[in-house]
């Protein structure tokens, strides 16, 4: 078995009888030796992201004969191409053949895999391949609980999608769709994503979009808010054609512009949005509007802005002239809104000078906040539920030659309506023939534009039909009537030497709701000669207040007798009233006492006047016997009561 070529020689020997003879004869045995010296094996690249290839190429040196390669993948030839999705080493068995002999050696080579490196709970990532196209599976990575893969296909039913930049992911080439899509909720992060015309994305999840990269809609391209929970919405967004179609609404944490047309099918959009020269909105409602601003930039057609609040829509309809803006929003109060957010709510003395009609009083439930930089000619739309948002539910019919818009402009403002240009259904009262006046004329105030009636018995939603307080020589008699009620828990009526400094004088137990008038009554003893000032407080189970316009009454000065305290009844059981009477306006303390000398009540009276009532729950005390004691800085006097 020689491993060169080798020449042998055989020696052959004969003895016959002693007699001895040899020869020699060679042989040469020629030996194929193949070698296939030293193997190597590359990968370029030796990294790659999931979904891209690499080329591994094996080669020899030192060779005789013939070479030939096998991978362990069961590709041959010195180069291949690989694309694998995990971590993976190959390796390769390079074969020398000379001659028939065969000679064999391996060497291995490795690929490192990456997948994107992007945090969040996405379904898919935009991976980009061979186009843009959205609805092309291959484009995208696919989560499989556990790596991102190359998708094979595109779901049928909503995912969570990202797009965006990171490692292995695109620098260009960014989707668009092609066909119809729906998504979960998408997430747009330095990428960008288009919706050419003719095309529709349906967005369904609570996030909805969040976009901190670049939204191109066409104008002719549609969105659709289509979730079964409330949606969510980040990032300054453009979009062509908008429909909202979520009962659970739609909030917008950024401003939201409209190119084209915005649908309100249902749910309320809660945020801003600007409708450029171009766009238009329909089918908004009581159900679907937005909450919020809406701002449009004229091109000289009519425009409805479809704004709402608390479930009415406050709809106003104009032609913004060109080059001109026009901001509005509409806020809707079921229990009526206070002097913070409303300059009056129920003034028949602010109404300006000059109007052809005037106005008993306006409403107290709703207004417009309008910004224009043009004088607008417009109609209102208020539409609810039901009627009872602005008429009481017993009304049978409207007079609609009493119902007028009001404009704040310093007084309350006669802008529009009465006969002709009044329309009144069971939920809904549209004026029309509105004239609106330029921001600049009136720069220094906001233009507020509500509903009002020149007439008491129009049934607009007021809290108050009437407010009058009658003097009779030693007493007030403090009257008022309320039309509707809604979550109101008592009254505060409240009394003035000036008309600027006020203390209260009683609380009246209010009705909580109602749809019907109710008449409340006061009688004050308290009074001074001359201009007694009274108004009230309503407050609502909430703690919210509104306050009502001022009324005066002159008062002859009253004989006075000896300050004098009186508490009843006496034995009591929980409650006990107590009267202070001829105490002037000397500011009073108010104490209760038990047998031992333990203070256990205390209340401070500012100013009680002539008569000042109270009554003391003490239903936490136990029966015995007390001492109720008012003091002021001239006098003190004690009663004493039981408590049984």
């Amino acid at each position: 078995s020689p491993t060169v070529n080798t020449t042998y020689t055989v020696t052959a020997t004969a003895t016959v009888g002693g007699c001895i003879a040899t020869t020699t004869k060679q042989v040469t045995v020629a030996v194929n030796s193949p070698a296939v010296g030293t193997v190597t094996a590359t990968a370029d690249p030796a990294t790659i992201c999931n979904g891209s290839s690499s080329e591994l190429t094996a080669g020899a040196t030192g060779n005789t004969g013939t070479m030939s390669y096998a991978w362990s993948n069961g590709e041959s030839g010195a180069t291949i191409s690989v694309s694998p999705t995990v971590n993976t080493t190959y390796t390769v068995t390079a074969t020398a053949t000379v001659g028939g002999c065969i000679a064999t050696t391996t060497k291995q080579v490795s690929v490192m895999v990456n997948t994107p490196d992007i945090t969040g709970n996405y379904d898919y990532i935009w991976k980009s391949g061979t186009s843009t196209d959205w609805n092309t599976a291959s484009n995208w990575y696919e989560y499989d609980g556990e790596n991102y893969t190359v998708a094979s296909t595109l779901p049928s039913e909503p995912k969570n999608y990202f797009i965006g930049t990171g490692d292995c992911l695109p620098t260009d080439q960014w989707p668009s769709l092609s066909a119809e899509a729906t998504v979960n909720n998408i997430t747009i992060s330095g990428g960008n994503v288009s919706i050419p015309e003719n095309n529709t994305l349906n967005i369904k999840g609570n996030i909805g979009v969040t976009n901190n990269g670049t939204f191109t809609a066409n104008n002719n391209s549609t969105v659709v808010f289509c979730g079964t929970s409330a949606q969510t919405v980040d990032g300054e967004l453009a979009f062509g054609k908008l429909t909202f179609n979520n009962a659970r609404g739609v909030t917008l944490n950024n401003d939201v512009t409209v190119n084209s047309l915005a649908t309100f099918t249902s749910g309320i959009v809660n945020g801003n949005m600007t409708f450029e020269t171009s766009a238009s909105s329909a089918d908004a409602s009581y159900t679907s509007h937005v909450n919020g601003t809406v701002t449009k930039k004229g091109n000289g057609s009519s425009f409805i802005f479809p704004t709402g609040n608390d479930n009415v829509l406050g709809s106003i309809q104009a032609s913004v002239e060109t080059g001109k803006t026009v901001s509005v929003q509409f806020r809707h109060n079921s229990t009526g809104f206070s002097e913070s957010e409303m300059p009056r709510w129920w003034n028949s003395n602010d109404n300006c000078e000059g109007n052809e009609t005037r106005f008993d009083h306006v409403s107290n439930f709703e207004f417009w906040k309008v910004n224009t930089t043009s004088a607008l000619s417009a109609t209102i739309t208020v539409s609810a539920e039901t009627e009872t948002e602005h008429f009481n539910s017993e009304a049978t019919t409207y007079n609609i030659e009493d119902i007028f818009a009001a404009m704040w402009q310093g007084c309350w403002n006669n802008v529009g309506g009465g006969t002709g240009s009044v329309s009144v259904t069971h939920d809904t009262i549209i004026v029309s023939g509105i004239e609106i006046p330029a921001v600049s004329t009136r720069a220094s105030e906001p233009q507020w534009l509500t509903l009002g009636s020149k007439s008491q018995s129009t049934l607009l939603p007021i809290e108050l039909l009437s407010f009058t307080a009658t003097c009779d020589g030693r007493s007030v008699l403090i009257e008022w009537t309320t039309a509707t009620e809604k979550n109101n828990d008592y009254f505060s009526l409240e009394r003035s030497d000036d008309a600027i400094n006020f203390v209260e004088v009683a609380r009246v137990a209010g009705a909580g709701n109602s749809i019907a008038p109710i008449d409340y009554a006061y009688t004050d003893y308290g009074i001074h000669g001359g201009d007694n000032y009274y108004r009230l407080v309503q407050v609502d189970y909430d703690g919210t207040r509104a306050v009502s316009e001022v009324v005066v009454v002159n008062c002859i000065e009253p004989e006075v007798g000896e300050p004098d305290v009186q508490a009843y009844p006496n034995p009591f059981n929980d409650e006990l009233t107590v009267v202070l009477d001829n105490f002037g306006n000397r500011a009073a303390t108010i104490e209760v006492y038990d047998m031992l000398g333990k203070l256990i009540y205390t209340n401070k009276v500012a100013a009680p006047q002539n008569s000042y009532e109270t009554i003391l729950n003490l239903s936490n005390l136990p029966p015995a016997a007390y001492t109720v004691r008012v003091s002021t800085n001239d006098f003190v006097i004690n009663r004493n009561v039981v408590k049984q």
